[in-house]
């Protein structure tokens, strides 16, 4: 793994070893780490946070995503601040030393701060950044499905996809996908995983009865074709949109209707982790959101998620989802295109709005297939060299026998 010779830990492996050893919420931080911490924030928050000590950094462990290490740092109460310094902030560790990412995640992450999509940025250095701490929670799974959340995610979601973001306009899908596989093929030129499941309720007669690596980059080049028949607009996406990248702000609740106490005054929800965000296709977008229904991470116990497939979006619930989207993507582009900013904007064939959100369900069903196959390769690789605590392996072969389930309507696009 490479490193910055100027920052002499920040992104070789010890780094990152250093900080998993107190990835756990449970477990109390060592005092070297937030010695380490103590420093950077000195440095990168600056202000008050060069005065204090190391025994007076109040830090500890928060439930963070599948690829990324949380901690909050906070201030003492009886310190007050300087300037502009934050009183507390969130500083977000990398698993991955992918330097170009992270690089893209830092101009992606900043543009998104300053339209007030996501949180604030506070510092960056190589190998994670201090970002706002929103006092907040992450939604759980089943309230994906809540009419109230499915609207107001329908709105953010068409304000990303409206964006005009200084990245590549490329899909990204197959470049990071086949970066993925052959880091695999360096692991274990070899690998071989038999077929079975886990949490999963199919038929294996559908897939391989063992999965290597020339298996999964069959079955991406399948998928290539399909999508480059699929006319899917290339959009930029968050393409991680699950239950823990939602932020609920803590001043409002859900209640047990599934109502949200929330008006026009402030978003109440907060989107967070653009670590996968880039341009890519539509329909991947909405797909991998319709997927994360089923996909439950609030177990904790060994595999660590649960896959529920009783909770698969019914069209109706969709229709929801999308009336908002149209709805914020219609309005977006009409104060783009009055502003003089381009914009992808829906076709003026579309007058009748049911067959639009019909053909935007039909979109992501079809892509449900590609979601899994993505995140599978994903599961694969980070269960290599992840130091977070979860069954990746098991999720992976989950996730290639859900792919395998729902193939069938990804190649429909070949039929027409």
């Amino acid at each position: 793994m490479a490193c910055f010779p100027s920052s002499s830990f920040f992104l070789c492996s010890p780094f990152q070893e250093l900080f998993s050893q107190s990835c756990s919420e449970s477990k109390q931080i060592p005092y070297h780490i937030i010695a380490y911490t103590r420093d950077l924030s000195a440095r990168y928050l600056g202000g008050a946070w060069k005065t204090i000590g190391t025994e007076q950094m109040h830090m500890r462990a928060m439930r963070g995503g599948m690829s990324n290490l949380l901690f909050l740092v906070e201030l003492p109460s009886d310190v007050a601040v300087q300037g502009l310094e934050p009183m507390s902030a969130l500083l977000r560790i990398h698993c991955s030393t992918d330097l170009i990412r992270h690089f893209n995640e830092s101009i992606i992450f900043t543009m998104l701060s300053e339209r007030l999509l996501g949180p604030q940025l506070f510092g960056v250095f190589p190998g994670g950044r201090f970002e706002q701490y929103i006092p907040s929670r992450a939604l759980l799974c089943h309230e994906l499905s809540y009419p109230a959340i499915s609207r107001r995610l329908g709105v953010l979601l068409a304000r990303i996809h409206t964006l005009n973001v200084p990245v590549s306009k490329e899909p990204m899908i197959f470049e990071v996908a086949e970066e993925w596989l052959k880091k695999l093929e360096n692991f274990s030129s070899k690998m071989e995983h038999k077929m079975q499941i886990k949490m999963v309720q199919t038929d294996l007669s559908k897939c391989p009865e063992v999965i290597t690596c020339d298996v999964l980059r069959n079955e991406l080049q399948i998928t290539r074709l399909c999508l480059e028949k699929s006319k899917s607009p290339v959009l930029f996406c968050h393409n991680d949109l699950q239950e823990g990248n939602v932020l609920l702000r803590n001043k409002y609740h859900i209640d047990q209707y599934g109502n949200l106490n929330a008006d026009e005054s402030e978003e109440p929800l907060v989107l967070i982790d653009f670590e996968y965000a880039s341009y890519n296709y539509r329909g991947f977008e909405f797909a991998n959101h319709i997927c994360e229904y089923i996909l439950d991470y609030a177990n904790d116990k060994p595999p660590y998620y649960w896959i529920r497939q009783e909770r698969a979006p019914s069209d109706k619930q969709l229709h929801i989802l999308f009336n908002a989207y149209l709805d914020e993507y219609e309005k977006q582009t009409k104060c783009s295109n009055e502003s003089g900013n381009e914009r992808n904007s829906i076709p003026s064939t579309y007058v009748d709005r049911g067959a639009k959100i019909n053909e935007l369900i039909t979109e992501a069903r079809r892509f449900t297939a590609v979601s899994h196959l993505f995140w599978c390769i994903w599961s694969f690789l980070s269960a290599k060299d992840s130091p977070i605590e979860f069954d990746y392996l098991s999720y992976g072969l989950d996730r290639i026998a859900l792919y395998y389930e729902s193939k069938h309507k990804l190649l429909e696009y070949f039929s027409g």
